[in-house]
């Protein structure tokens, strides 16, 4: 009789490695999350990108989030992709709805010098931040760390 960590090998590898970039703190998670993003806005596969998810200690999830999140505002396009891929990580269970609610509010808090420099930040946050569907309290939460755009990214926003 075979053991069950001998059964499906990459879970144990997947273990693993979580369990290092767990032990090796944020820095690492942060260089993996810098590299799964570059190679995500490069193939724009949604399919693919749930390695980026589970890849990741649940603890440090947010952090990529935050990081789609920051890079997709950018682009009418990228917010797009990055709202598609984030029902599909709901649809799949690959983050929580804790990790969402975090990682959305660094770029919250900075939302408002961003649309100085790039005025369809605020609609685009949007788009992403309604494709999550957290709940009105959740969406309230993140929307107070935006200070100036708060009442233009409340009447964005599905509650």
């Amino acid at each position: 009789k075979k053991n069950k960590t001998s059964q499906n090998p990459s879970d144990d590898i997947q273990r693993v490695q979580n369990d290092i970039l767990l032990m090796s703190g944020p820095a690492a998670s942060k260089a993996r999350i810098n590299q799964d993003c570059q190679t995500f806005f490069s193939s724009r596969d949604v399919n693919k990108a749930g390695s980026y998810f589970l890849g990741l200690p649940s603890g440090h999830m947010h952090m990529l989030v935050d990081k789609l999140v920051a890079t997709a505002i950018g682009s009418e396009v990228d917010a797009i992709l990055v709202a598609h891929l984030f029902v599909r990580a709901l649809e799949k269970k690959w983050c929580s709805e804790d990790a969402f609610e975090e990682g959305f509010i660094p770029t919250a808090e900075y939302l408002d010098l961003t649309a100085l420099d790039v005025p369809e930040a605020v609609p685009r946050f949007a788009t992403i931040l309604n494709a999550v569907g957290l709940d009105s309290e959740r969406k309230r939460r993140v929307v107070a760390k935006c200070t100036e755009n708060g009442s233009k990214l409340l009447d964005l926003l599905d509650l």
